[in-house]
């Protein structure tokens, strides 16, 4: 048996001298080579790519679309404006022109309170959503609308579609029928 820890023969690999050169390092006096760092790493990337893969089918599910007026933090007026969410019963989703524009515009076309789909016409959109749409709570008694819709999320709950009435499964002319969740 061949002992490999001699610290009286270092050489330019330090400690690492001692052991063949196919050891790149020592993880609690384990000898690791590079195949098993590439094993290791191939084989997360196919547990990595299995879940993905697995987990690729989405979900309708009802929500609420929210839009309400706030006067912001303070005086400084932080978070002041009006806020378009969507509103599940697991999450809740502030919904913006920087991340998603054109989910902002497939709203808009859903409920068009007199206005074009446009970007330009999004605040104003969101004020005449609170009016058409009005529902008053005790925290927002005037300036808040919501309404119901349908939402497609994906496994890792991002919102792929709104949907204003889900779909049939056998039809829109059978009534009674349930929708596809």
């Amino acid at each position: 048996m061949k002992t490999y820890l001699n610290l009286n023969n270092l050489g330019t690999r330090g400690l690492l001298s001692n052991y063949p050169k196919e050891v790149v390092c020592l993880i609690n006096g384990i000898a690791i080579t590079k195949a098993d760092i590439l094993q290791y790493k191939h084989a997360f990337q196919c547990r990595e790519l299995a879940a993905k893969r697995r987990n690729w089918s989405s979900s309708i599910k009802p929500c609420f679309i929210w839009v309400f007026w706030t006067n912001g933090l303070g005086e400084t007026g932080f978070f002041r404006g009006w806020w378009l969410y969507i509103h599940t019963l697991k999450f809740s989703r502030e919904i913006g022109l920087k991340q998603d524009h054109k989910l902002v515009l497939k709203v808009m076309k859903l409920f068009p309170c007199g206005y074009l789909p446009l970007v330009e016409n999004f605040e104003l959109w969101k004020a005449a959503f609170a009016t058409a749409c009005h529902r008053p709570t005790k925290k927002r008694p005037d300036k808040q609308g919501m309404t119901v819709a349908w939402v497609e999320i994906s496994s890792s709950n991002n919102i792929i579609d709104i949907i204003k009435k889900p779909r049939r499964e056998n039809g829109p002319n059978n009534s009674g029928q349930t929708p596809i969740i």
